[in-house]
C-alpha cells in the first residue's frame, strides 16, 4: 500500500488521520507539523513517522506558504497519499497542494477503505441527498 503523508494544525485531527491511515494498510504514515513540537511528539506516540518543519516564515494563517512547504516534503518523503483535515484551511491547503503536485483533490471525506489496490473513500454530494464512492487508484 501507498506511503501516505498527513498534516493538520489540530492535534486530534491529526491523530484522526494517522488512524485514518493505518485503517488502509499505509505501508509508512509520515506526518508533518510546522512550528508544534508538542503536536510532534504526540503524533510520533502514535506511531508515525514525524518530520518537524520549524520555520518562523511559514505562518499556518498563510495557506499558501503551509501548502507550498507540504508540496516540497510530500517530494522529500515520496508521500502517494496525502490526507489534510477537513477544516477551512485544510480544504484551501488541498486544493493548492493539488495544484503545486498536479494531482487529484477530494474533499470533505466521511469514510475511507482499503477496496484491493484502491483507497474507496465516501463523501455526501449532490447537497447532502446522496453518498458519492470515489476511489484513488
Amino acid at each position: 500500500m501507498a506511503t501516505f503523508m498527513i498534516y493538520s494544525s489540530k492535534e486530534k485531527q491529526a491523530l484522526e488521520l494517522i488512524t485514518a491511515a493505518k485503517s488502509v494498510g499505509a505501508a509508512a504514515v509520515k506526518a508533518v507539523c510546522i512550528n508544534d513540537e508538542a503536536q510532534a511528539n504526540a503524533l510520533a506516540a502514535a506511531g508515525a513517522e514525524v518530520l518537524l518543519i520549524n520555520n518562523d516564515a511559514i505562518s499556518l494563517a498563510d495557506v499558501a506558504a503551509v501548502a507550498s512547504a507540504l508540496g516540497q516534503v510530500a517530494a522529500q518523503l515520496g508521500a502517494d497519499t496525502i490526507l489534510l483535515s477537513s477544516d477551512r484551511r485544510g480544504k484551501e491547503a488541498a486544493g493548492r497542494l493539488a495544484a503545486i503536485l498536479d494531482a487529484g483533490c477530494l474533499t470533505d471525506i466521511s469514510a475511507i477503505k482499503a477496496n484491493g489496490d484502491k483507497i474507496e473513500c465516501q463523501r455526501n454530494a449532490l447537497g447532502g441527498a446522496t453518498v458519492a464512492t470515489q476511489y484513488i487508484a
